[in-house]
C-alpha cells in the first residue's frame, strides 16, 4: 500500500494544510462552467483536471494516486465545476475545498483508512489469516455504482458447504449469513473492504479486498484451531441473531463434563436459559414452559420422535456423527413447524470428498466409531458412524428405598451413515440414514425394546447465482414393545409411528433474501397390540385401530432491512391436517359427560374419506432494532400449531408414551408466544449479556383425568381433558467468549400453569383453577465454565440448579374393610426437594498441528461431584406395621468419576 504523500508538483500535505488555515471566502472557481464534449469521454479524472487548468487556469492540489482509479464517462454542457466534483467523487473518500480564488485542493477523508488499519492491526495481533484480493480495474472506478459480491463457503476437508457462516464488511459492521448451500451475496460500494468469514466451528478468515466490478469471492474454512487464549467466534454475535435462536458448538460439547464420558446433545440444551428438565436424566426437555412432545427435533430433515437411550440416561445421537445442531425457542423460522414451543435441527456430517479420515472414542459405558471418506475423489463420499454399550452396570447407580435393579440390564446403539455424489457444480444428491435400538431387561425378565429409524434422500440443486432449491423424500419410525415372561399373564404389547416425509424447499438469494417451500408428513400410528405368549396366559388380545393423518405446511419468509439500524425476517406458514379413515367415531349422550358408559352410537368413516379437517396461517416475525455497533432490541413472535399429541401421565417421556393424533375431540395444540429482549456485547465482543422476556399462550393441550387408562384405550376421549396452558418468564444470560478463562452465567425466572374447566365437574382439574404444570420450575440457574491451564490443558464444569417440580401426594389415607385409601388434595399442590448439582471436568487434548496422523483427547470428569440424592420422585410403601411411608428415588445418588478417550486420524 502506498502511504507517502506527495502533493503534485512539489506541495506537500503539511503545506496543504497551512493552506486550509487561509481559505478564502471567495468560491468564484467553483462556479465557472465547464463544458465536456461527448467525443472526450470517457476520461480519467487527472487528465479532466488537467484540462480544467488549461481552459480556466484554476489549479488543482493532489496526491495522484487517492484519484488514479476516478474516470468521468459522461459529457457535460456549461456545468458548474462544483456540481461536475460532486458527481465524480461521490460514494468515494475524496473531498474537496476551494483555496483563494484560483485553486482547488482535494483532501483524503483520513477516518476511513485509519479505521481500516486499525482493523488490519488488530487482525494481526490476533493470528488472523488474512488475503488480498482485487476484483475488477481501478480505472473502472464508478463511486456511483454499487456492485454485487458473490460467493460459497465451504469446508477445507469436506468441500462440503457451510451454512450459517457470517459474512461481514468490518469497515461498516454490515453482513450477512450463508445459506444452507453455504452461499451468500453482498451488495457494496466499490473500492476497498475489509471482509470477515466466520463461524462457530471454524477460524476466522478476512479479506483484504478492493472490488471495481461485480465478481466472486469464494472461501475455504479452516477447522478451528485450539489455542490457550481460543477466540470462540459464534455463528452471529449476539446483537445481530435472531430472537431465541442458538447454535451449539461440538467443540465445546466434547469439552464439557458429561454423566459417564458420553457427549449428549440434549444435555447441552438444558445449559440454555430457558431450557429445563423435570429431573436427574430425565428424557427429554422443557423449552418455556412447553411440554417435552412441544419440540420439534429433525435429523437430517426428518423428525425423531425419541431423542434418548437408556431411558433418558443418555442422548439419542452421536455427537461424533454431527455437523451442526441448531435451536430455536423463539422467532422460530417459517419453514418449521409442527410442534408449540421449539425446534432441534441436527445436521449430520457429510465424508471427507479428498481423504478418508476417521474418528473414535472408548468410554465407561460404550465405545464409537467413525469413518468417512472419499468413493471418488471430488464427486462422492461417505461417512458412517457406530456407537454401541456396555452399560448394565449403570443400573446400580439407582438409589432407592423401596426397590432395587440388580441383576438387570440395559443396552442400546445407534449408527447413522451419509453418501453424497456432486452430479455436477449445480447438483448434488445426499442419502442419510439413521437408526438407534434400545432394551431394558428387570430382574424379572420383563423386557422393553423401543428402536427409531430415520431415512432421507435430498436433492440440491443450484439453479444461478440466486436461486437454489432441495427436495427431500425420506421416512422415519419410532415403536415399542413391552414384553412380560410370566406364565399366567405372559404378554406382548406392541406400539408404533410410521412417517413418510416430503420436503421442497427454495431459497431466492437477493438484497432481501426469499425463502418458500412446502412440507408434508403422513402418518400411520398403530396404536397398540396385546395379545398373549403363551396358551396359559390369562391376558385378553386387544387390538386398537390404526389411525392415519396428514399434516402440510405452505411457507413464504422474507428477509428486510429497514436502513441501517431495523432488520426483520417475516413470513407466513399456513398449516393443514387432515384425520383420514378409515376409523370410528364415539357419539356420546347430551347433557353428560363423556364417559365410556355414556356412548350412544358411532360413526364408522370407510377408506378414502377425512374424519376431520384442520386448517390455519401462522404467522412468524422477528425483527432487530439496532442502537449501535454493539446492542441491539430483538422483538418475536410466533403462531405454531401442533396436530399430535403425546399421552402421558408422567412428567418425563417414557418408552411405553402414546402418541394421539387430532380428531374431533382432540383439537390441535395451538401456541402463540410473545419475546422481546435487550442484547449487548462489551469490551470488544469478549462478553455478551442479554435480558429477555416471553409470554406464551396454548390451547386445546390435553391433560389426564385422574385414574386414567392410557394405554389401549379406543376411547381416549373419555380419558383426557382438553385444557389451556400458560408461559411466562424472563431470562438473564451473560457469557465471557475470549480469553484463559471463558464460561456462561444464565438465571431464568418462569412459570407454567395449567387450567382444565369443563362443564362438568368430573371434566374439571382442581376446580377449574389454574394449577402449576408437571415442569413448572420458577427458578433455574446454571453456570459453566472452561478455564485453559495451557495449550493442552483445561478445566471445565458446570452447576445447575433449580425448583423442584410440583408433585401430587396423598394427604391423608383412611381405611375401608381394612384396605388402606389415599385421600389425595388438589393436583400438584406439593414441590420435590430444589434440584443442585456440580460437574466437573479435565481435559487433555493431543498436539495442535494442522496436519498430524493422530490426534487424541483425554477426558477425565466427575458427576455430581458433592453427591447429592436429587430427588426424581416420591413413593409410598407400608412398613412392617402396615403404615404407609414416604421414600425419596434419586437416579444417581453419589459422585459418578468417568474417563473417556476419543480420537481422530
Amino acid at each position: 500500500m502506498h502511504h507517502s504523500i506527495v502533493f503534485k508538483r512539489g506541495i506537500g500535505w503539511i503545506t496543504g494544510l497551512v493552506c486550509l488555515a487561509f481559505l478564502a471566502h471567495g468560491q468564484k472557481q467553483l462556479s465557472q462552467a465547464i463544458t465536456l464534449s461527448q467525443s472526450e469521454v470517457p476520461i480519467s479524472f487527472i487528465r479532466f483536471m488537467e484540462k480544467v487548468e488549461r481552459e480556466s487556469g484554476v489549479r488543482f492540489f493532489y496526491e495522484p494516486s487517492w484519484v488514479a482509479y476516478l474516470s468521468i464517462n459522461r459529457a457535460y454542457t456549461s456545468l458548474p465545476l462544483s456540481r461536475i466534483l460532486d458527481q465524480v467523487l461521490e460514494g468515494s473518500d475524496i473531498t474537496y475545498t476551494p483555496l483563494n480564488e484560483y485553486g482547488i485542493i482535494l483532501i483524503k477523508d483520513p477516518s476511513r483508512e485509519i479505521e481500516r488499519q486499525r482493523l488490519l492491526t488488530k487482525a494481526v495481533a490476533e493470528r488472523k489469516k488474512i488475503e488480498q484480493l482485487l476484483i475488477g480495474n481501478p480505472t473502472d472506478f464508478h463511486p456511483d455504482k454499487k456492485l454485487v459480491l458473490r460467493g460459497v463457503v465451504t469446508d477445507e476437508k469436506t468441500n462440503m458447504p457451510v451454512k450459517n457462516a457470517t459474512v461481514t464488511l468490518l469497515d461498516s459492521d454490515k453482513g450477512i449469513v450463508t445459506t444452507d448451500q453455504g452461499t451468500y451475496e453482498l451488495t457494496l460500494a466499490p473500492g476497498s473492504h475489509l471482509i470477515s468469514f466466520r463461524h462457530a466451528n471454524y477460524s476466522e478468515k478476512i479479506v483484504d479486498l478492493q472490488i471495481f466490478a461485480n465478481g466472486r469471492l469464494n472461501m475455504v474454512m479452516e477447522e478451528v484451531p485450539i489455542l490457550l487464549e481460543e477466540v470462540v467466534v459464534t455463528d452471529q454475535a449476539i446483537v445481530n441473531q435472531n430472537i431465541g435462536q442458538a447454535t451449539l458448538r461440538v467443540s465445546d460439547m466434547k469439552r464439557a463434563p458429561v454423566f459417564l464420558g458420553e457427549v449428549d446433545v440434549v444435555k447441552q440444551v438444558q445449559t440454555h436459559a430457558g431450557v429445563t428438565s423435570v429431573g436427574e436424566l430425565a428424557a427429554g426437555f422443557n423449552v418455556r414452559g412447553g411440554g417435552t412432545d412441544q419440540n420439534l427435533v429433525l435429523y437430517d430433515g426428518i423428525p425423531v420422535f425419541n431423542t434418548s437411550h437408556a431411558l433418558g440416561f443418555f442422548s439419542a445421537f452421536n455427537a461424533d456423527a454431527i455437523s451442526q445442531v441448531s435451536f430455536y425457542k423463539g422467532g422460530i423460522p417459517a419453514e418449521f413447524g409442527g410442534r408449540a414451543s421449539s425446534v432441534l435441527n441436527v445436521t449430520s456430517k457429510e465424508g471427507n470428498y479428498n481423504r478418508w479420515t476417521g474418528s473414535g472414542g472408548i468410554g465407561f459405558i460404550s465405545t464409537f466409531l467413525t469413518l468417512g471418506g472419499p468413493i471418488k475423489k471430488d464427486t462422492t463420499s461417505i461417512i458412517a458412524s457406530v456407537r454401541a454399550t456396555y452399560s448394565d452396570w449403570m443400573l446400580d447407580l439407582v438409589n432407592s428405598d423401596y426397590t432395587t435393579l440388580d441383576n438387570s440390564s440395559v443396552k442400546f446403539y445407534d449408527g447413522s451413515f451419509k453418501l453424497a455424489h456432486k452430479f455436477s457444480a449445480k447438483t448434488k444428491v445426499i442419502f442419510s440414514g439413521y437408526a438407534s435400538r434400545d432394551q431394558l431387561r428387570l430382574t424379572n425378565d420383563t423386557l422393553f425394546q423401543w428402536s427409531t429409524i430415520a431415512a432421507s434422500a435430498r436433492i440440491d440443486r443450484t439453479v444461478n447465482d440466486r436461486l437454489f432449491y432441495s427436495v427431500t423424500m425420506g421416512a422415519g419410525k419410532y415403536n415399542y414393545t413391552f414384553t412380560e415372561p410370566d406364565a399366567a399373564e405372559a404378554f406382548q404389547l406392541t406400539y408404533g409411528v410410521f412417517y413418510p416425509t416430503l420436503k421442497v424447499d427454495f431459497n431466492y438469494n437477493i438484497n432481501n433474501p426469499v425463502a418458500f417451500g412446502l412440507q408434508a408428513v403422513y402418518y400411520n400410528f398403530k396404536p397398540g397390540t396385546l395379545k398373549p405368549t403363551t396358551a396359559s396366559s390369562l391376558t385378553p388380545h386387544i387390538s386398537i385401530a390404526d389411525e392415519n393423518s396428514l399434516e402440510a405446511g405452505l411457507y413464504f419468509s422474507k428477509s428486510v432491512k429497514l436502513g441501517n439500524r431495523i432488520s426483520m425476517d417475516a413470513g407466513i406458514r399456513y398449516a393443514l391436517y387432515a384425520r383420514l379413515a378409515p376409523g370410528t367415531v364415539y357419539h356420546y349422550q347430551a347433557g353428560e359427560p363423556i364417559e365410556p358408559q355414556h356412548v350412544i352410537d358411532s360413526t364408522v368413516y370407510s377408506k378414502g374419506s377425512i374424519i376431520k379437517f384442520y386448517h390455519g396461517p401462522e404467522p412468524r416475525l422477528s425483527a432487530r432494532y439496532s442502537i449501535n455497533q454493539s446492542s441491539s432490541i430483538k422483538l418475536g413472535y410466533n403462531r405454531l400449531y401442533q396436530f399430535v399429541h403425546l399421552i402421558t401421565n408422567t412428567a418425563a417421556i417414557t418408552p411405553v408414551d402414546v402418541w394421539q393424533s387430532s380428531n374431533g375431540y382432540f383439537r390441535p395444540q395451538l401456541a402463540d408466544q410473545v419475546s422481546a429482549g435487550y442484547f449487548r456485547t462489551l469490551n470488544e465482543n469478549r462478553v455478551e449479556v442479554y435480558g429477555e422476556l416471553f409470554y406464551k399462550h396454548i390451547a386445546n393441550i390435553l391433560d389426564f383425568k385422574d385414574g386414567a387408562n392410557l394405554i389401549l384405550n379406543d376411547k381416549l376421549e373419555t380419558a383426557l381433558l382438553p385444557g389451556t396452558a400458560k408461559a411466562y418468564g424472563v431470562e438473564l444470560s451473560a457469557a465471557k467468549n475470549r480469553g484463559r478463562l471463558q464460561g456462561a452465567v444464565n438465571y431464568t425466572f418462569s412459570r407454567s400453569i395449567r387450567q382444565v374447566n369443563g362443564k362438568y365437574d368430573i371434566e374439571k382439574i382442581n376446580n377449574g383453577k389454574f394449577f402449576p404444570a408437571n415442569f413448572d420450575l420458577p427458578h433455574v440457574v446454571n453456570f459453566t465454565w472452561r478455564y485453559g491451564i495451557s495449550r493442552r490443558h483445561f478445566f471445565s464444569g458446570n452447576f445447575t440448579y433449580h425448583t423442584g417440580r410440583p408433585v401430587s401426594l396423598p394427604a391423608h389415607i383412611y381405611y375401608v374393610d381394612g384396605i388402606g385409601v389415599s385421600d389425595f388434595p388438589e393436583r400438584n399442590t406439593y414441590r420435590l426437594p430444589d434440584y443442585h448439582r456440580l460437574d466437573i471436568a479435565f481435559i487433555i487434548e493431543g498436539n495442535h498441528r494442522r496436519k498430524k496422523l493422530w490426534d487424541g483427547t483425554w477426558v477425565i470428569s466427575a458427576y455430581n461431584v458433592y453427591g447429592r440424592k436429587n430427588a426424581y420422585s416420591v413413593f409410598f410403601q407400608e412398613d412392617q406395621w402396615g403404615v404407609l411411608k414416604p421414600y425419596r428415588l434419586s437416579v444417581v445418588g453419589a459422585i459418578i468419576p468417568t474417563v473417556n478417550y476419543t480420537f481422530k486420524f
